[in-house]
């Protein structure tokens, strides 16, 4: 089992921040993996041996999508493969615009 800070860590922090989004997961620290859903779409995420995310999704019907990337920017993309309303290809996010929002303490405390 692995105890050490990794990116999927880093990619549930992120995605904990994020009040306005309500969906279902299951993370499994033992495998390095994690599962998303939101109103029939779902997403899988694999934490490879180089450091990077595997993220994984339905497009259309019966195909998937993945999509290799860090934790800022899987964090994003799923973002946007939950919140919509058919299956579709979701572009991948560029890393200079991942909206960064501020940690949930100085949100509710200031600052």
């Amino acid at each position: 089992m692995s105890t050490a800070f990794g990116p999927l860590d880093e990619l549930m922090g992120r995605l904990l921040e994020t009040w306005e989004q309500r969906y279902d997961f299951e993370f499994d620290r033992k495998k390095r993996v994690a599962s998303f859903s939101r109103d029939g779409m779902q997403v899988q995420v694999d934490e490879l041996p180089s450091g990077e995310l595997s993220v994984v999704y339905e497009h259309a019907l019966h195909e998937t999508a993945t999509e290799v990337c860090g934790p800022a920017e899987a964090a994003s993309l799923i973002e946007a493969i939950l919140s919509r309303r058919n299956l579709c290809r979701v572009p991948m996010p560029k890393c200079g615009s991942v909206a960064v929002q501020r940690p949930w303490w100085k949100r509710i405390f200031g600052s």
